[in-house]
This record gives structure tokens, sequence and C-alpha cells, in this order.
């Protein structure tokens, strides 16, 4: 597919001279810059904790509490034991 893209003029310049030094075109150079913002963006996504916006467990509140927080808190015996124990969160 082909595309327009308004990119400045230095930045170009740049890109085809890193091309020519790795003997690729400028599309090549595109494609893989491309696919590398995706699996970054990808992988940052995954890497993000689940957190719950605000959960109160037996009475207690616990803002910003992660999921398995909250699974521990709810059933200690549910989660292994080096995780962050219910005690240590701070109401």
């Amino acid at each position: 597919m082909k595309t327009t893209v308004d990119l400045p003029e230095n930045l170009l310049t740049e890109v085809r001279a890193a091309a020519e030094r790795r003997g690729w075109t400028v599309r090549v150079v595109f494609e893989e810059s491309l696919r590398a913002f995706l699996q970054r963006e990808e992988a940052s996504i995954r890497d993000e904790p689940f957190r719950l916006a605000h959960t109160v467990v037996h009475g207690r509140e616990f803002p910003g509490m992660s999921f398995t927080q909250m699974l521990e808190a709810t059933d200690p015996n549910r989660l292994p034991a080096n995780r962050i124990s219910a005690d240590s969160i701070s109401e």
C-alpha cells in the first residue's frame, strides 16, 4: 500500500543516509521503525499491571490496589507467599 507522509526535510535526509549506510531502502527503514514502535507499544501495555481504581475488602478501602493484592486481601491462602501481604497495604 502506498501512502504520503510529510516529514521535516532534515529527518528525511538522516533517514536516507542511515538507509544507505546499511544498504537498505528508505521503505525498509520505515517498515522496521513502525514494527519496532508497535512491538514496544504492545510490550508496554502487557507490562503494566492492572490496577483497580477503588477497592473495598471486608469494609476496608484500598485505593489503587492491584488485582493480585485484592485477591490476597480477600483470601491470603489463594496466592504464593512471596506476594505482598494484605497486612502490608496501608489504608
